[in-house]
């Protein structure tokens, strides 16, 4: 990558984060009081694998390149997060919670299942 294309990535990665903070902090203020499920912070980060993660102390991790995904699918992948506050676990009882709160989320899971792979490793 060439210097300039290099610093183009850089300041949209910056602006991203800057984005993504305010739309995910309005997501989380929306879904968290549903379940009373907060997370301790946000962090939106370049993240090869995952598109979100949940810490120990409940701090929320997300990978900026879901900025550049449908809302709907950044909503899920928040919704999802913010479930793994009371199961940190796959369960039937998880998706359960998942599904109360974004009946859509397997067409949302489709979607970056079909296109993600692409998104990574084309900025990842």
């Amino acid at each position: 990558m060439d210097e300039e294309a290099l610093e183009i990535r850089h300041a949209l990665y910056a602006w991203v984060r800057v984005w993504m903070r305010a739309e995910v902090s309005s997501l989380v203020d929306r879904f968290s009081p549903l379940e009373g499920l907060e997370p301790r912070g946000v962090r939106i980060k370049a993240m090869k694998t995952r598109w979100g993660s949940l810490g120990p102390k409940n701090d929320m991790n997300l990978n900026w390149l879901l900025a550049f995904t449908p809302p709907e699918v950044l909503a899920y992948v928040v919704i999802h997060e913010i479930c793994h506050i009371r199961f940190r676990n796959h369960s039937k009882a998880y998706w359960d919670l998942v599904t109360r709160h974004d009946p859509m989320w397997p067409e949302r899971r489709a979607w970056l299942k079909q296109h993600g792979t692409a998104l990574l490793h084309r900025f990842g």
